[in-house]
């Protein structure tokens, strides 16, 4: 059926997980998991926090950094080390920094190793902190000994069309908008003429990253995907409206009442 209403929940889970949550049916993980990533402890930790609750059948979206790609950055950096022996690859919007030539051939063989670490900075943003690398056969480990089973890897680059030539902002917006929900197509022509567009140094960072989709497997005392929305449903319908709920095609009875 067509989403009426929904409720986000947001939380920091990286040292508890949130107390007193409802079973959920979608959890998002974007760019964070890789910060995660310094030993098998902490990664664990983070994942099962965010899925403690996800019901049988429930979806992990998930966006973190490519390992490809990261590899290919590492094999040109290493090849032209600094003086004092770190290796760089950067555009003019980011800059990521690997401490050694070791760490950047690591990287650039994709092993499968927790703690490969690079400084990673990202122009007017105010990020620049240290991240490690996520290989994928590292990830899949964890998420198969919480009961997920990974179903989609994809580099970012393919969700948005943009591993060529950059697309057209009003391309962009419109498949965005569309993936969204966007029930009828319209021009999106409006984004070209604000003079919106995907530079080729924007192009770099999007390729940065791989987008992941995983399924909960069922268990015992783990409700079903259904059992968990119609659950989620009575609740929301009883509870008062909050800032983290959002609705779409409500019919009058389940609408905010009006102040």
């Amino acid at each position: 059926g067509s989403l009426r209403r929904a409720r986000l929940f947001v939380g920091d889970v990286v040292h508890s997980a949130p107390l007193d949550l409802p079973w959920q049916h979608v959890v998002s993980i974007q760019f964070a998991l890789q910060y995660s990533f310094s030993t098998e402890e902490t990664a664990i930790r983070f994942l099962r926090h965010a899925l403690g609750q996800l019901a049988a059948g429930g979806l992990l979206l998930l966006v973190t950094v490519d390992a490809e790609q990261l590899a290919t950055l590492a094999r040109a950096a290493s090849r032209c080390p600094r003086a004092d022996g770190s290796c760089v690859a950067e555009n003019s919007l980011f800059c990521m920094t690997f401490p050694d030539q070791e760490l950047a051939h690591k990287a650039e063989a994709c092993v499968a190793e927790f703690g490969l670490r690079y400084h990673f900075a990202l122009a007017d943003e105010g990020i620049g902190c240290e991240e490690c690398a996520v290989p994928e056969p590292l990830l899949r480990r964890l998420l198969n000994k919480l009961d997920m089973e990974l179903v989609l890897s994809v580099p970012f680059t393919e969700l948005l069309h943009v591993a060529g030539q950059p697309p057209k902002a009003a391309t962009l917006a419109g498949e965005l908008l569309e993936r969204l929900g966007a029930e009828q197509k319209r021009s999106y022509a409006i984004y070209d003429r604000l003079g919106l567009a995907v530079s080729k140094d924007e192009a770099e960072v999007v390729r940065l990253y791989r987008a992941f989709v995983a399924r909960r497997r069922p268990a015992a005392g783990r409700p079903s995907l259904a059992a968990a929305a119609a659950e989620a449903s009575a609740r929301l319908i009883r509870s008062e409206p909050c800032p983290g709920d959002v609705l779409a095609g409500l019919e009058p009875e389940l609408a905010a009442p009006a102040p």
